[in-house]
């Protein structure tokens, strides 16, 4: 069955009803569409978009809407398996089966709408992409006890990835990761087959924060010997790449502490991405130069 966006809205909106234990009073446009992206993360056009996708995806083949919207609730609000087991309707067990076919299917899609969008070569421009690091909190892994689990930027266990942006289009471009957040930015820049290579390769350069100094032949980053002009295109530029991270902490299974086991969390937080650049490409783009 095919979905337009009204249907979709009003599919979230009655699951949103369901979790606020009644229907209440009748909202406008705009309240509708914010209600459902504080649900669900996306716009119900970017939900249409990502359900006819995954119509073709072998993991999924006939998704079924409600499924796809709850799976997109666990993600954007990362309640607890009871919680989600009441307002979807289904018991836990069901539930958590297919809340990971539907990540796995959506992180699949990085292929597709992340990986087939990254190159180098093929761009004009000598400056196409921002890189930046982000933390993710996780439980301690109790087989694996380490400190170099320790992320500063929380306080505790955690995971780091790796993330490019496009400068001049609404683009992740690259994701790199799950790494141990105790891997400093450039030491996951600098690994083997990593972003750093293929900046080398193509002859091209990145924009960084200072992070990653020390890499001047190929990344930029503020620096008082520069122009103001360049200076606020760095300084832009990095701002931009800081709003797709926080836009990917919006969704709470990224942000909270991860209860799912560190080896499972590379496919939640694709999956974030993913959403995130169909998002991005269905009226919720990044800010322009």
């Amino acid at each position: 069955m095919l979905y337009n966006k009204e249907q979709i809205l009003n599919e979230g909106l009655t699951l949103h009803q369901r979790q606020q234990q009644g229907a209440g009073r009748k909202l406008s446009s705009k309240s509708q569409l914010d209600r459902f992206r504080s649900m669900f993360g996306i716009s119900p056009e970017s939900v249409v978009k990502l359900y006819d996708d995954l119509r073709n995806d072998k993991l999924v083949r006939s998704p079924c809407v409600k499924k796809l919207l709850t799976t997109l609730m666990w993600l954007k609000v990362y309640m607890t398996e009871k919680q989600l087991s009441y307002i979807s309707g289904h018991d836990m067990k069901t539930l958590r089966q297919y809340n990971w076919i539907y990540t796995k299917a959506i992180a699949s899609l990085k292929g597709k709408k992340i990986d087939a969008a990254f190159s180098l070569d093929d761009e004009i421009a000598d400056i196409p992409i921002t890189v930046d690091g982000t933390h993710c909190p996780i439980e301690e892994p109790r087989k694996e006890p380490s400190k170099t689990w320790y992320s500063h930027k929380y306080n505790g266990p955690g995971l780091s990835y790796e993330i490019a942006v496009h400068i001049h289009k609404p683009q992740i471009a690259w994701i790199n990761g799950p790494f141990k957040a105790g891997e400093s930015d450039m030491a996951i820049f600098l690994k083997p087959g990593g972003l750093r290579e293929k900046l080398v390769a193509s002859r091209k350069l990145a924009i960084a924060d200072d992070g990653y100094k020390g890499q001047h032949e190929i990344l930029i980053t503020k620096n008082p010997f520069y122009s103001d002009e360049v200076n606020t295109y760095v300084k832009r530029a990095r701002a931009r790449q800081e709003s797709v991270n926080k836009r990917l902490k919006d969704f709470k299974a990224a942000s909270s502490v991860f209860r799912h086991g560190h080896e499972k969390h590379g496919f939640v937080f694709n999956a974030i991405a993913v959403l995130l650049q169909y998002d991005m490409e269905n009226g919720s783009p990044l800010f322009d130069f």
